[in-house]
């Protein structure tokens, strides 16, 4: 199963009378499977917010994961079936068993 996840989001301060309005969604999503293998994948996501409904309108502060969740999912259309692709085929493939992430310590 892949697992996805919301790192960040951008949004504007006002738009058409509303407030908070989210913008620009970064995710990540990855997969392990029960021998260790590996995938992962990451982007953003730009949300359509030229015809906002205010009766269904959800501030930024009141959102939930599982709602920009689905928000990310359809404004990717045919895009997600090729993430999620990309993904599987970093596992099946072992193609991220050799490899890590992260940022020098010295950075800090």
């Amino acid at each position: 199963m892949i697992n996805w996840k919301i790192t960040n989001i951008e949004y504007v301060k006002s738009k058409d009378g509303l407030t908070n309005v989210a913008k620009n969604v970064h995710w990540f999503c990855d997969r392990i499977d029960s021998e260790g293998n590996y995938g992962n994948c990451w982007g953003n996501q730009q949300l359509d917010i030229d015809s906002l409904n205010s009766a269904t309108f959800i501030s930024f502060e009141d959102l939930t994961e599982e709602q920009v969740l689905g928000w990310v999912k359809e404004a990717m259309g045919a895009n997600l079936a090729g993430v999620e692709s990309f993904v599987n085929n970093q596992v099946n493939e072992k193609q991220m068993t050799e490899r890590s992430v992260g940022i020098p310590s010295s950075w800090s």
